[in-house]
């Protein structure tokens, strides 16, 4: 993969009984299917990404998504993968929602961006690098994938990455692969060629770290 990244500051958490930093918002990105904020941008730049637990018991209470999402960020940022700085994890009383307040990451998503030749190993490069240390990143698409002002490659929205303690089977990998197309917009952002290409690209890099597993190579656009 890449060098390790630079230690983030630790995060703090904290238990809030009053209202959530929405007086500091000031532009709603995402909402949820009931139409209330589930990712907001705050004056100072940072993201606050809401999360909501359900009031029935449940093993999730004592590991939310907000842990899992700072524990997948130290995760990826030991293995050089550039991901946001969280800041803060929280849990909101009165909403039962819970939550991350994080720095950004720097660039553009590749959808944005496009995915052009030059970017095929690179991309290539961090997909097998993910699966050879045994993440299965479930949000593994253009919309999730940064191109930083460095011209690395960085992760966004990785909460529900799973780790596992050896590299992905040919099943999961295939499966992982396939989310990166399966929407209509990120499928559009290959050619044929381009796709191909790439396939193969990742084919090789996995091999080198592994000479011993089935890549897939064969997955349509």
């Amino acid at each position: 993969m890449h060098e390790p990244a630079p230690a983030a500051p630790q995060s703090r958490f904290f238990l809030s009984h009053r209202g959530l930093p929405f007086e500091t918002v000031i532009d709603v990105v995402l909402k949820d299917r009931a139409g209330q904020p589930k990712v907001a941008r705050l004056r100072d730049g940072r993201i606050l990404k809401l999360f909501r637990n359900s009031r029935r018991p449940s093993l999730r209470w004592f590991y939310p998504t907000s842990f899992r999402f700072r524990h997948a960020a130290g995760r990826l940022r030991g293995l050089g993968i550039p991901v946001p700085d969280v800041e803060h994890v929280f849990f909101h009383l009165p909403s039962w929602q819970h939550g991350v307040i994080y720095r950004p990451l720097a660039g553009s998503t590749l959808e944005e961006h496009g995915i052009g030749a030059s970017l095929l190993t690179p991309l290539a490069t961090l997909v097998a690098g993910l699966h050879h240390a045994g993440i299965y990143f479930r949000g593994l698409h253009p919309g999730n994938i940064v191109l930083c002002g460095d011209g690395s490659l960085g992760l966004i929205d990785f909460g529900s990455a799973r780790f596992f303690r050896r590299p992905l089977n040919a099943r999961y990998r295939e499966r992982n692969l396939n989310l990166m197309v399966r929407m209509p917009a990120h499928r559009a952002l290959f050619s044929e060629h381009d796709w191909r290409d790439f396939l193969q690209r990742y084919r090789t890099i996995a091999r080198r770290l592994d000479p011993a597993i089935d890549a897939p190579l064969d997955i349509p656009l």
